[in-house]
């Protein structure tokens, strides 16, 4: 700022004193005054670009001398940068005198009502050298109020410079001229006086003159006292120069803002030499500011323009961090303490710091201390070893306390402590012998030996020279990788080791060794070289190779948060390598599973092309029993291996297949076969599948797989995927035996959501394709794990209906025809609709010969998941369907049923608990085995009957009529009756899902006594663990209510008669219930009235053909 005050007054003076010599030189040429004018404002337009305006008269006299007066003046500069006015101005000038002698020569100045003004430039292009101001001799001078201006770019501050009075003259003839002055500056006045030879004294060059001069103000008091031989050319100056400013900081706030209080500057020095090259002797100056600031500096200086000749020696310490951040830094606040000491020594630009020892410590615990000689080298200068000499030590508690120059993403990684020694230039630093330590061992610890390298400080830094022993380990890799600003997955432990070199303009880690994980989980081992360039850190070069383990395959997905198989140990290798357009993967091998017989064994190579994309080749061989043990509880039988090859790449901007092939290959009990490519995975295009499976026998299939699939016919599929624009769509036409099916399935997305929509079409089906009727063992390999006991009898473990909210659907089923030997199904048809989290099967019906049903199911995956099921079935058959399933039919005879359930919650036990609607239950003619009944003995109804049965094969049933009624979690049995030709009973249950508890009375009834009296029998308690007693007949009316006896059985006459006209459609195909208005009516006459006796006493149970409450399974 100052620089550019003394520029803008040198083209000031140099304007005007070429103003002058232009009028002197019009003068002769006999002009009048508006051409003096104009002559002026064209010099001032030509060689000042400015404008001058002159408003009063202007005189002019010409003799030996050049006399001018005027008023009025103006001069302001065409980009406003500065404007002078004077009010009056009178002038006498020796004409001649620059051009004999190289001065100016004034006789006479007088100048009243002067005012400049001055805008800061942002001209940076100055240097001290580019100024020249000619000498200039006044005779006499006097200036009355004169005002200068300072205004610092906005919303800079104003400076003001106020003079009040000049006056300056010899005090009489061969007398000294004297100089007083009185004004303000920045506010406060000022007094200025000085006295120097006499004017003809001025003329003997080669006579030291006197000269004194004085200068007192609030801010400063200082002293020039000396002699100067020749004061026009300036040589042979000697000048002892005082000063005391109180208040350093007030002097230079006038320059530069943000000051910190400096304290008091007192000192002495020499001016010596000339002005074109000033030398300082003698140099004693102290600054303190109590016992925060106490700096002394003391020398010589043999050329203060060029900085050549230093010889300083600098002691001093402070504690205020506001001056020690100011004078380091420029950054306020972090500084602590510090103290120097040395000498500063040489020419610039090449200075030498002797016997430096200097510390420092800020307020976030940055130690650092600098000892020894250093050369502060000139730019273009290569440093060496041997300019090492200065020796640096530090530490602290963050390394981001250590950025002291505030460099931009410098992570926090702990602690450092560390040394080294340092080679110094004006355009470079480098680095020797360097030992450092970063972070910890208990989280991340960084330790670098050696040579750090020659840094070269230009507008494109370039580093060389770097040697450095490298061992870097963490505890977590992923948090060492937040730290550094990196998304890392959670492999665990890691540590790289290696020699950090710099070679042309890269940075390489030589001989490095990495590992990462941990031992008996999973691991990866590398070795080789990685680096990077400096000018391009995203221009990775590696050439390693690499190994990874695992003892499992799923621990290589844990770090990624992906689910793969338990297929056993794992080993994946391969050499990873950069060139310069590319980075690739080669010789990949991957083995999962026994060394001798892997699961999966897979080869190939993986090409990234620099600002391209990447390329993925593979050939694969996987042991498909392997993989099916992998998702069951048993292990399958030997299932050949799939063979095949892929290319999978994103050379065209989006990842996709360019073509794969997979079969089957070394069994004979299936033919798989997959080809095809999808070029764009990401956006579902450009997709073309073909698929094709063969089982010729699925018997064998099924004992590889441990399945029965005895008579289940050959089967044969092909289908067809594709994808365009977005959508994808399956078709494909299977065979099993006779029957053919056909299957379509399109999707695509729809924000973000899958949307399915499609059919699937069977126009005759064959039971006897899918071994419906056929005979056979269930073929287990190997014992299904029996599950632990659980402690309720419904879950509760939340059930995933949010799932529903995840993909649209919309599926139609269509079976034509259903046939078989001893069955024919018209139809199923059936819908199945999911749209915005409510699913809905509706409706879905089958037609039966001699009967039909129909279902719906309704779920709403809303914030309380919601359920609801119906099931209405008429006349249906039992025999002739489970004959499809079984060769001995189980259980002959018609069934109709009715049933509308809702519930809603989040787990089994929440849907248990809200249950709420209706079920009704009818069989007639019923025929059930006798070995069925015994093994029904685990439960109350089953012993009944059994001993209530006759000895044949089978046991007949005419009716069966039930009806529950549900609220909220509570069931209760309106009606219970069930009928035979040797037995029948009713009752009354009570269940509470909710509290899973059970209150069931059964009272059974012989037609003919073969056997003794049974006891109706009281089942209650909880579900899991409930007791049963026999009771008298009297304490079970009391319990059921009125009654009404239906060939010796009590039922509820009301209920009765409800439920089976609900159920009874009037068809005649079973007549085992079609008496029962009959059998109630002479019901009525046989009830008997109830015992209210309350005294009654349960029958204890006596007989041991019932099983112990512990062992019923209710689950």
């Amino acid at each position: 700022m100052l620089i550019i005050w003394v520029k803008r007054l040198s083209i000031l003076v140099a304007g005007l004193l070429l103003g002058i010599f232009l009028v002197s030189t019009a003068a002769v040429l006999i002009l009048d005054e508006a051409d003096y004018k104009r002559l002026l404002s064209w010099g001032a337009e030509q060689f000042l670009d400015s404008q001058l305006v002159i408003e009063g008269p202007l005189d002019i006299d010409i003799s030996r001398n050049l006399s001018l007066a005027s008023g009025g003046i103006t001069l302001k500069a065409n980009d406003a940068s500065y404007q002078l006015s004077a009010g009056q101005l009178h002038a006498s000038f020796r004409l001649g005198s620059y051009l004999t002698t190289g001065t100016f020569w004034f006789n006479s100045l007088e100048l009243t009502d002067v005012r400049l003004e001055v805008m800061e430039s942002t001209d940076d292009d100055f240097a001290l050298e580019d100024i020249y101001i000619p000498p200039v001799v006044f005779e006499q001078a006097q200036v009355n109020n004169l005002v200068f201006s300072y205004q610092e770019l906005p919303p800079g501050t104003l400076h003001t410079f106020a003079l009040t009075e000049l006056s300056l003259g010899e005090l009489g003839e061969q007398q000294p001229v004297s100089l007083r002055a009185t004004g303000l500056f920045e506010g406060q006045p000022f007094e200025l006086q000085g006295t120097s030879a006499s004017i003809s004294q001025f003329m003997k060059f080669r006579e030291p003159h006197p000269v004194q001069l004085e200068i007192s103000s609030a801010r400063i008091n200082a002293r020039v006292q000396g002699t100067i031989t020749d004061p026009l050319s300036g040589r042979g100056l000697d000048l002892q120069i005082q000063a005391d400013i109180p208040r350093l900081m007030d002097i230079i706030e006038i320059v530069r803002d943000d000051i910190p209080p400096l304290g008091s500057l007192k000192g002495s020095l020499t001016l010596q030499g000339d002005y074109a090259a000033p030398r300082l002797e003698a140099i004693d100056l102290h600054m303190q500011r109590g016992d925060e600031v106490d700096l002394t500096v003391t020398g010589s200086v043999a050329d203060v323009l060029t900085a050549k000749g230093l010889d300083l020696q600098l002691h001093g310490h402070s504690s205020n961090p506001q001056v020690l951040s100011w004078l380091l830094m420029k950054k306020h606040g972090r500084m602590q303490s510090a103290r120097l000491s040395g000498r500063l020594q040489g020419d610039a630009p090449q200075i030498t710091l002797h016997d430096l020892d200097a510390a420092m410590e800020t307020s976030d615990g940055l130690k650092l201390k600098l000892n020894g000689n250093a050369v502060v080298n000139p730019a273009g200068y290569k440093l060496k070893q041997e300019d090492a000499g200065l020796t640096v030590t530090f530490s602290t508690p963050t390394l981001l306390a250590a950025n002291l120059v505030e460099l931009e993403n410098v992570p926090e990684l702990g602690p450092a402590s560390g040394s080294m020694q340092l080679a110094l230039g004006l355009d470079a630093i480098a680095i020797y012998n360097a030992d450092v330590s970063i972070g910890s061992s208990r989280d991340s610890l960084m330790l670098f030996r050696g040579d750090g390298g020659y840094l070269q400080l230009t507008d494109e830094p370039d580093l060389s020279g770097v040697n450095l022993q490298t061992d870097i380990q963490t505890v977590d890799l992923a948090r060492l990788g937040k730290q550094l600003g990196y998304e890392l997955p959670a492999l665990g432990p890691a540590r790289v080791r290696g020699n950090l070199v710099s070679r042309g303009p890269d940075l390489l880690l030589q001989k490095a060794k990495l590992d990462v994980g941990t031992r008996g989980q999973a691991t990866l081992h590398a070795t080789g070289m990685l680096g990077t360039q400096l000018r391009d850190p995203a221009r990775v070069k590696v050439a390693m190779d690499v190994e990874i383990q695992a003892s499992e395959l799923a621990n290589l997905g844990k770090p990624f948060e992906v689910t793969l198989p338990e297929l056993g140990q794992t080993r994946l290798t391969g050499r990873l390598e950069s060139s310069k357009s590319e980075l690739q993967f080669s010789g990949v091998k991957l083995e999962v599973g026994t060394t001798d017989q892997p699961t999966i064994r897979a080869n190939g190579k993986v090409t990234t092309q620099l600002q391209k994309g990447s390329t993925i080749s593979l050939t694969f061989d996987v042991a498909v029993a392997d993989l099916v043990a992998a998702f069951q509880d048993r292990l399958p039988g030997y299932l050949g291996r799939l063979e095949g090859n892929a290319v999978i790449t994103d050379m065209d901007g989006s990842w996709g297949i360019e073509q794969f092939t997979l079969a089957t290959t070394q069994t004979s009990l299936y033919q798989l076969n997959l080809s095809g490519s999808y070029d764009d995975l990401v956006n579902y295009d450009k997709a073309s599948i073909n698929s094709s499976l063969v089982i010729d026998n699925p018997e064998k299939l099924g004992e590889a797989l441990g399945r029965n699939l005895t008579g289940v016919a050959a089967y044969r599929t092909q289908g067809v995927l594709t994808a365009d624009k977005g959508r994808l769509r399956f078709l494909g036409k299977s065979t099993l035996g006779s029957t053919s099916s056909t299957t379509e399935v399109s999707g695509y997305l729809k924000d973000g959501k899958p949307v399915l929509s499609g059919s699937f079409e069977i126009p005759v089906l064959q039971l006897a394709d899918f071994g419906a009727g056929s005979s056979g063992t269930h073929i287990v390999t190997e014992p299904v794990r029996e599950k632990p006991a659980r402690p309720h009898v419904f879950s509760r473990e939340s059930l995933n209906a949010d799932i529903l909210n995840d993909f649209d659907l919309g599926l139609t089923i269509s079976i034509d025809k259903i046939e078989s030997d001893e069955l024919a199904l018209n139809s199923i048809k059936g819908k199945l609709q999911l749209r915005n989290g409510h699913l809905r099967v509706a409706p879905l019906t089958f037609i039966v010969e001699g009967g039909h049903a129909d279902l719906s199911l309704d779920i709403k995956a809303v914030e309380v998941p919601e359920y609801r099921l119906a099931i209405t079935a008429d006349d249906l058959a039992l025999g002739p369907l489970l004959a499809q399933v079984q060769d001995e039919v189980p259980i002959r005879g018609y069934s109709n049923t009715h049933l509308d359930l809702h519930a809603r919650g989040y787990s089994p036990h929440d849907l248990a608990s809200s249950l709420t609607g209706s079920v009704s239950l009818g069989l007639e003619n019923a025929r059930i085995p006798n070995q069925y009944l015994e093994l029904l003995s685990a439960d109350v109804f089953g012993w009944v009957i059994s001993k209530s049965v006759s000895r044949k094969k089978h046991t007949n049933l005419n009716c069966v009529v039930m009806a529950f009624d549900i609220t909220e979690g509570k069931v209760q049995s309106n009606t219970l009756i069930a009928d035979g030709p040797n037995l029948s009973m009713g009752g009354k249950i009570n269940l509470d899902l909710g509290e899973e508890t059970l209150d069931i009375v059964l009272i059974p009834k012989q037609k003919k006594r073969f056997f003794s009296s049974i006891s109706p029998v009281h089942v209650k308690g909880p579900m899991k663990d409930p007791t049963v007693e026999a009771i008298p007949a009297k304490a079970a009316l009391q319990e059921i209510g009125t009654m009404a006896l239906l060939p010796g059985v009590f039922l509820p006459i009301r209920a009765v008669q409800r439920l089976w006209g609900l159920l009874d459609d009037g068809d005649k195909i079973g007549d085992g219930c079609a008496n029962i208005d009959q059998m109630i009516e002479a019901a009525k006459e046989q009830v008997p009235v109830p015992d209210t006796d309350k005294n009654s006493k349960p029958v204890q149970n006596t007989n041991k053909d019932i099983k112990p409450a512990q062992d019923w399974d209710f689950e």
